[in-house]
């Protein structure tokens, strides 16, 4: 006659086989352990995201007031340039008088 290779309890069967209590309790403290981790992980995260956006936002402070004495500049230069055609166009209009006479 064959023989199985496990041994089966008639007795047994039908009855739920419950896991340890200390199984459940050690997978509970690994979660915990696990969700530390990830807190902590996430908690560096923000902290350097912080340190970057602030790093950036000083950058880009000080490229906007590059930039805005820059926009001064070409304004003035702008106005100098208006006034000089201004001039130009005045001078111009004296000699076509003059030449017109």
């Amino acid at each position: 006659m064959d023989k199985s290779l496990s041994d089966t309890d008639i007795n047994l069967m039908g009855k739920v086989n419950k896991t340890p209590p200390n199984y459940d309790l050690n997978r509970k403290r690994t979660r915990d352990k696990m969700d530390d981790s990830i807190s902590n992980q996430l908690d560096e995260l923000k902290r350097e995201m912080r340190q970057m956006l602030n790093t950036f936002t000083k950058q880009h402070g000080r490229e906007v007031q590059q930039i805005n004495i820059t926009l001064k500049e070409m304004k003035q230069s702008n106005v100098s340039i208006e006034n000089s055609i201004a001039f130009l166009t005045g001078q111009n209009e004296e000699l076509h008088k003059k030449i017109n006479l």
